[in-house]
Parts: C-alpha cells; structure tokens; sequence
C-alpha cells in the first residue's frame, strides 16, 4: 500500500515538471531571436539587434514593441505585421530615410510612435494612413525640411506632435491639417522665419506652443487664432519690440511667456495689459533698459537677469515692486549697468532717492526733445488736469543762508559742484495765477527728459512744498491765505535737490490769492445783446405749451388706475432646469463680444492639463432671473 502510494506522487510530480517544461518550450517559441519579451505585460524589446526587418512571428498580443538602435532604412508599405493589441511603437535611431505610403496600415490601434533621431527629409503621400488611433508622434532630431499638406490629415486623435530639431523654413496654411486636437505642438530648434495666418486655424484645444530657437522676428500674429493657448516658449528668436499688438486679446489665456534670448529692447506699457492670468513671464537675458509693469499682474512672476538696466526714474515701479516681494529669487533679480555711479548694484538695494533723471552721478543731462522708453518723443509740454495738493509747513529763516532742507549722506555720492544744483537751465516760463481765495495754478515749460520736480511756494515765514512725479507741467494749490503774495520756484529732481538753497528767477514767479470781496477772474463773460422780441415771446409760448402738457398727462395718469401682471416663463424655466455649481469653472472667448464667456465642466470630463478637450463655442446656459418681470396691461 506504502509502495502504492509513493508511485502516484512520483507520477503527479513527472507531470508537473512536464507540464512546466512544455510551458517553458511554449514561452521561447513566442520571443523572437536577439530580443528579450516580458510576457506577463506583453512587451518585446529587440533593441541593438543588427535588425534590418522587423521579426515575423510575433506574438498577436503584443502591447509595446522596441525596435530602436537598429537599421531599417525604408518602411516599406506594411512594414509591421498585423498585431491587434499593439499600442506603442519605438523606432528611434533607426537611420529611417524614407516612409512609405500605408507603412503602419497594419497596426491601425498604436497610440505612440517614436520616430525620432532619424535620417527622416520628407514623407511619402499616405506616409501615416489609417493611424486613427495616434495621439502621440515623435518626429524630433530628423532633417524635415517640408511637410506636405495633409500629411497628418488622418491623425484625428493626434494630441501630442514634436518636430523640433529639424530643418523647417515656414509653416504653410495646410501644413497642420487635419491634428484639431492637438494639446502639445512642438516646434522648437528650427529655421522657422514664416508662420502663415491660417497654420493654426481651427487649433481650438492648443494649449502648449514651442517655439523657441527659430528666425521669427515678431510674435506671430497667426496665435491670434488659438483661442486657449496657455504656454508660449519664444526663446532664442529675433524679437525687437513687445507691443499691445503682439499678444492681443486672444493670447489673454496665456500663463506662461517666454521671451527670454530674444534680443528684447522695448516692451510698450500696454504689452501685456490683456494677459490676465499670466503667471510667469521670463524676460532673461535681453537688452532691456527699463520695464514698463503697470498694467502687469502682481502675481506675476518676472525673471530679469542679464538685462542692461538704467536705474534711473523710469525703473521706479519696478523698484517698487521687486523690494516688496516675500520671496528673492535670484533670477527675478535686476542689476543696474548705467548709471556709472550705481553699476553692479542691485536695484532693491538702491535707495529711492538715487532712482533720478537724469541718472545718479552723472554730470550733464539731454537738452534735446525728450524721448520716453517706448521711443515715443515730446515737442510740447503736455497739457493735463489739476493734481491737489496738500499744505505742509517749516520753519523759514530770513538770513541769506537760510537752510530749507536738511541734508541727508548718501551713498555713492559724488562731487557735482561744477553744475547748479537748481537745475535752473531747464525750467522755463513759469506762470501763477490766481483761481480763488485759497489756491493758485502754476504752470510751467522743461527741457530734457525730466518728470520729477519739487514745487516750492513761500510767503512771509511760511513756506510748503509739493513733490510732483511724472509728465505733470500745471498743477493747483490749495489751502492758501488769501489775499496773499505767494514767490513760487520749480526744481527738477536730482541727487543735489538738497544743495539747492537759492533758485534762480527764471525758475521763479509770484502770484496772489484773491481777497474775499474779490470775486474770482472770469474767462469768459455772457454776451451783452439785448434778445429781440421775437425770440423772446416765442420762449414765451413754448414755456406755457410745457407747462400744459405736464398737467395734461399728470392729471391722464391720476384718472387711470394702473395695474400689474406677474410675468413667469413656465417654459423657459422647464427648459432650464435647475442648475448647481460646478468647482472645475474654464474661461473662453467669444469672437464676437467683448465679454468673456463662461463654460462648466464636470470633473470627469477633464482628463490632466494637456489633455483636456473642451469646446469654447458650447452655447452660454440661460439663467432663470431671480427677480419677476412684470408686464404692464
């Protein structure tokens, strides 16, 4: 019986082994030679294996083949077998030259194809027929000189398309035909100095544009078509000049703007004024001087360095806004290279007071018509609204050394005894006249680029002063005496304000307030004609036919009784229906208003920040009103 026994388990474990044995032979039968399968998760890896044709026999359940680093130089039509389950395709370093129309028709269900670092000029018509499925293609580090159009026509699904480092000139009109759905669009390290104004039509789910280390000498005017666009990369290009009209109102998506390399030298101050969401913008590495910011976002993140700033007054609200920020990031950082007393310096570390024009230490200033930073000129004082001003007073000695400002060191000083400290060259025609008992308006002329001045005005022992920052040339004082004589000085700003004790004449004028019997001057006085008597009796009758009419239709109105109706659309409420909030809320544009538009997405519909599609057209929901209309019977 024992014997028995240990007969039959000696059988059940012959026929285990056999059976391991057979699954085993089973096993090397299904993996090719020279490649390596992990059959569990169905992938196939004959990377490095001197192939020049792809190996027969593959398993039908394959899900994710590597063929890179081998030597297919043709893909001939039907070049992989039919294998149902495939989804990923690597054909990387390949030495591919040429595609062959119906090339994948085999392989209809891939979702990813790597055909990067190849010998890859120009596809064949039907290079990518029936890849429907596709939503990611690799085409980087080829020599793709053109694209024909409808190329992709078939790709309907494409979301992710990488061309860079290739040989690009131009982006024709139907050269992107057919990929709507494109997320992720990747252009960069071409030779692409032309972008017609039809390549991204239609591109109405775009959300990341690369287009950094080609020839464009503008931003491209073609964006204006992508109505979501969220990341712009620019870096590397010809960029001159920033205005409105380069990001316009469709770019007011953007986040992220990359503008770095490009050899920046103006940026108008309306340049970024649409972009209300943008959250970093780089600007590295350029030959900006000054920044207009603002029309920018305080949530924006700027990066600055290696920009040949001017910190003089143009830069003051960049001052302003980098010393108040919690965080010191390095490259948000701006270091002053002219002028030559503040070079090297960090612009946070620099007082205000040394922020003037001209420049900090320098000896002579620009007579010539003033030339503001977007380039634009002056040829005439510009004529502008009153600015109030509030009355402080001080201490006034009559001696001829009276001090009116106590001096303060300041760092970087330097000895600039050989101008007047006055500035008195540049101001001209002051005028004073009076507007009241307690206020005066001052108006005057200025040559060179000055907008920051110090208006002082003294009578008797009392004397005030009113700092005015900006191109304001007229400005009103208040709270005067009256019937008071009042010398009134104007000087500009620089670094040796403090030294100037005795203005000169021709920055100086006197006014005075009116009494309080004296009535304040009239411009203009009322005609003194005496009407004739036409007119008069015709306003006559006019006034009385009124005055008829008003009773006529007060008295109509007192007759009637009024009534009311509620007014309630039963069916629009139907049609309506109850609607509740959604916290995944998106922005669109609407061509055709100046609004933006507001669409709801359930969070089940968004699949990741590149992935979500999302339609920007889909018609505004009709609100029920909360409050009744009311129809008059």
């Amino acid at each position: 019986m024992v014997i028995l026994k240990w007969h039959f388990n000696m059988g059940c474990l012959m026929l285990v082994l056999l059976m391991m044995i057979a699954r085993k032979v089973n096993t090397m039968a299904q993996c090719p030679d020279s490649c390596t399968c992990l059959l569990p998760q169905q992938h196939i890896f004959c990377s490095n294996a001197s192939l020049t044709s792809p190996p027969s026999q593959l398993n039908n359940n394959t899900v994710e083949l590597h063929l890179q680093h081998n030597h297919f130089v043709v893909l001939h039509p039907r070049f992989i077998q039919d294998l149902p389950q495939l989804r990923s395709l690597h054909l990387s370093n390949c030495n591919i030259s040429t595609i062959q129309s119906d090339a994948f028709v085999e392989v209809t269900s891939i979702h990813y194809l790597y055909l990067d670092s190849n010998q890859l000029s120009s596809f064949e018509d039907g290079a990518f027929n029936n890849l429907t499925s596709l939503i990611y293609l690799q085409l980087s580090k080829n020599k793709i000189t053109y694209i024909q159009p409808g190329l992709f026509a078939d790709l309907t699904e494409l979301s992710n398309l990488h061309l860079s480092h290739n040989m690009l000139y131009e982006l024709a009109d139907q050269t992107l035909a057919g990929v709507t759905g494109l997320h992720w669009l990747d252009l960069g390290y071409n030779f692409i100095s032309n972008i017609s104004s039809n390549s991204f039509k239609d591109m109405v789910y775009l959300r990341r544009l690369n287009l950094e280390m080609n020839n464009l000498s503008s931003i491209p005017l073609s964006l204006s078509s992508i109505r979501g666009l969220q990341m712009l990369r620019l870096s590397g290009n010809n960029i001159k000049r920033v205005s409105a009209g380069s990001t316009g109102r469709r770019l007011r998506f953007l986040t992220e703007l990359y503008l770095d390399g490009v050899g920046l030298e103006t940026v108008s101050p309306l340049s970024f004024s649409k972009l209300r969401r943008l959250e970093v913008l780089d600007l590295r590495n350029n030959s900006l001087q000054n920044l207009p910011i603002s029309r920018l976002k305080a949530f924006t993140k700027m990066y600055l360095t290696g920009n040949p700033w001017r910190c003089d007054c143009s830069i003051i609200k960049l001052h302003t806004r980098l010393a108040g920020r919690k965080e010191k990031d390095p490259e948000q950082q701006v270091l002053c290279q002219s002028p030559k007393a503040l070079e090297g310096k960090n612009l946070i570390s620099v007082h205000l007071d040394l922020l003037t024009c001209p420049g900090f230490g320098e000896a002579s200033v620009n007579t010539a018509t003033p030339v503001f930073p977007d380039g634009s000129r002056i040829t005439q004082p510009p004529i502008i609204t009153m600015a109030a001003t509030s009355k402080t007073t001080m201490a006034f000695k009559t001696s001829t050394t009276k001090q009116l400002f106590q001096s303060t060191t300041l760092a970087n000083e330097v000895d600039v005894d050989l101008r007047d400290p006055c500035l008195s060259d540049h101001i001209s025609d002051v005028s004073v006249a009076a507007l009241g008992q307690e206020s005066l308006i001052v108006s005057w002329s200025v040559s060179g680029y000055y907008n920051q001045f110090q208006v002082r005005y003294s009578a008797g022992d009392e004397e005030s002063t009113l700092d005015v920052i900006g191109e304001l040339r007229q400005v009103q004082l208040y709270h005067l005496h009256a019937d008071t004589n009042y010398i009134v000085c104007i000087i500009p700003q620089s670094i040796d304000i403090f030294k100037c004790h005795d203005p000169k004449p021709m920055q100086c004028e006197y006014g005075k307030t009116n009494s309080a019997l004296e009535q304040p001057q009239q411009v203009y006085s009322p005609s003194k004609t005496t009407p004739s008597p036409f007119v008069t009796t015709g306003v006559s009758v006019a006034v009385v036919v009124l005055v008829a009419a008003v009773v006529f239709i007060a008295y109509t109105l007192r007759s009637h009784k009024i009534n009311f109706q509620r007014y309630y659309n039963e069916e629009e409420a139907d049609r309506v229906g109850k609607q509740t909030s959604d916290p995944y809320k998106l922005y669109c544009t609407d061509d055709n208003t100046e609004d933006d538009r507001q669409m709801y997405v359930t969070a089940a519909s968004l699949w990741g920040m590149d992935n979500d599609k999302y339609d920007c057209n889909l018609a505004e929901p009709v609100s029920l009103s909360s409050v009744a209309n009311y129809a008059s019977l």
